[in-house]
């Protein structure tokens, strides 16, 4: 649960604020638990609202490198110049699992990167575009660089962000990869599947908690994957298989698991092949209603220490 804490903001004005030396001092010692549900009050609209909402409105304000900074544990960002219509070597500072690579330039040319996407490498290559003619001279008669663009040179400056794993890590949980998943889907605007993907995520958070919990009674793996395995409705786990292991289930907080249920219905609507055209902001409230659903579980059990 630690690596979601990154940028938090306020649920209600919606501006950036910082941990405290003392909360970052909590959260090396793996204090976060205690934490998630203390309330703070904004520094610059004065409302309170709970760590975890600020954590959750943090994560679904994120830009795309967010996303692959839960995802990956190495990123790598720098800047360098390349010839248009030419191929570059871009050395990495170490060997990894070479995932995603962002590339930019405010240079009027197409960028592209090539890159083995099995094994440990220690290099990328960048291939640049030329511009063709008539690009060319429709911004020298605009006199495009005057209005910030840069002077049409053969070299061009370019800005890479590298993002892999190394040797030495360990695995993501799966809904930790379904939450990456998920804010990369919202942002290439795949909402019913962002959708989708976030009760797949609860749902990989509750099944992970229960087999901790059916763990903690004494039972074996074997033993607590066939109970979880014949308790097919969800609903039955999160309520009433929830609460009988553990004294609460989701329902302990009413609007929460209200929220959950909206979520669960139209999960149902679109894996029956029900033709919706949701909107961003319906797939952004299914992931933050996901989110709040496993701080709920996260909080309200003996489960997480």
């Amino acid at each position: 649960m630690n690596e979601l804490i990154s940028k938090n903001y306020c649920p209600h004005c919606s501006l950036f604020w910082q941990l405290e030396e003392k909360q970052m001092e909590r959260l090396s010692q793996q204090q976060l638990k205690s934490m998630l549900s203390e309330n703070i009050t904004c520094r610059y609209c004065d409302k309170n609202f709970t760590f975890y909402e600020g954590m959750i409105e943090g994560i679904i304000t994120a830009k795309l490198f967010r996303a692959f900074d839960l995802m990956y544990d190495f990123s790598f960002r720098d800047r360098t110049f390349i010839m248009l219509g030419q191929m570059k070597t871009i050395k990495l500072p170490k060997e990894m699992k070479l995932k995603e690579v962002v590339l930019s330039t405010k240079a009027p040319a197409k960028l592209s990167s090539s890159y083995s996407r099995e094994g440990f490498i220690e290099s990328f290559d960048v291939i640049s575009s030329e511009l063709n003619p008539e690009t060319k001279n429709k911004i020298l008669a605009s006199g495009g660089w005057k209005r910030g663009l840069p002077e049409i040179k053969d070299w061009v400056e370019i800005e890479y962000h590298a993002y892999g794993n190394t040797k030495d890590q360990r695995e993501n949980e799966v809904w930790i990869e379904l939450l990456s998943q998920i804010m990369k889907q919202i942002q290439q605007e795949q909402y019913s599947a962002a959708i989708l993907s976030s009760e797949i995520m609860f749902e990989s958070f509750l099944d992970k908690s229960l087999f901790i919990s059916l763990k903690n009674q004494g039972l074996n793996d074997e033993t607590s994957y066939l109970i979880l395995e014949s308790v097919g409705n969800i609903q039955t786990k999160t309520h009433k298989l929830l609460e009988k292991l553990e004294g609460n289930g989701l329902q302990i907080n009413k609007s929460v698991n209200k929220e959950w249920e909206k979520l669960l219905r139209k999960r149902n609507k679109i894996g029956h092949g029900e033709e919706i055209d949701f909107k961003k902001e319906e797939a952004q409230q299914a992931l933050k209603t996901a989110l709040e659903a496993i701080c709920t579980i996260y909080i309200h059990t003996d489960i997480y220490t």
